[in-house]
């Protein structure tokens, strides 16, 4: 036991993660990860310096955020199932994401003291482009629904498409509103920032970029 603990204590700590996430993998199939992993856990209650929260994560905290992984990995894949234009904006965040990251690699070499801000940029960059598409798209339909209605016979006079063709130029006048709110993002605006987060209504977001915004001082209250 005592080679072992030696073993563990020189792994770095990338290679800590890559051993527990396989006795995580092994977990689901019939249980084979279930004694590393205990013997993991083991090795690390051994280090000096440990303290409860650290017991609670190993305990609790990863095993439960393996969980969500899980269940947002399937589905996502269901989702895709069930809607495949999903997946090009799925394969649109990769681009967006590199993207994010030279503009950040090229803001940090003039302010080296700065946090990075890859999110902010992938964020902003993501919203301007999602908006831009809609508002294409919208332009499109209003220009051509018309046209589709008489061509399959559709009566006009009949059919009130103006609800659907205010709902659809109120759409584009929101995406314009979320470029400009997106653009102020990229330029590492904090009300931008804390706008588009809002208006995101999703929880999780809220709360990451509620610790990033706390993370970095350009975005914190003066």
């Amino acid at each position: 036991m005592e080679k072992l603990e030696n073993w563990y204590k020189e792994l770095s700590k990338e290679r800590k993660i890559f051993v527990y996430v396989v006795c995580f993998l092994l977990l689901a199939a019939f249980g084979f990860g279930l004694i590393p992993f205990l013997v993991l856990i083991y090795l690390e209650l051994g280090l000096p310096n440990n303290n409860a929260k650290k017991i609670i994560m190993y305990f609790l905290g990863a095993p439960i955020a393996l969980y969500l992984v899980s269940v947002f990995i399937w589905g996502v894949g269901l989702l895709n199932i069930e809607y495949p234009f999903v997946i090009f904006f799925e394969i649109l965040a990769i681009p967006i994401f590199f993207l994010a990251k030279k503009l950040d690699s090229k803001y940090l070499k003039k302010q080296p003291d700065d946090r990075g801000y890859k999110w902010g940029y992938f964020l902003g960059i993501y919203t301007i482009v999602l908006n831009i598409m809609m508002s294409i798209f919208s332009i499109f339909f209003i220009r051509e629904f018309p046209g589709l209605l008489r061509k399959y016979g559709a009566n006009l006079e009949v059919i009130n498409i103006q609800p659907t063709l205010q709902i659809t130029a109120f759409g584009i006048v929101a995406s314009i509103i979320f470029i400009v709110i997106a653009l102020g993002v990229c330029q590492r605006e904090r009300f931008s920032f804390i706008t588009l987060t809002i208006f995101t209504f999703n929880p999780i977001i809220w709360v990451i970029n509620y610790f990033y915004i706390k993370r970095r001082p350009y975005l914190a209250k003066k």
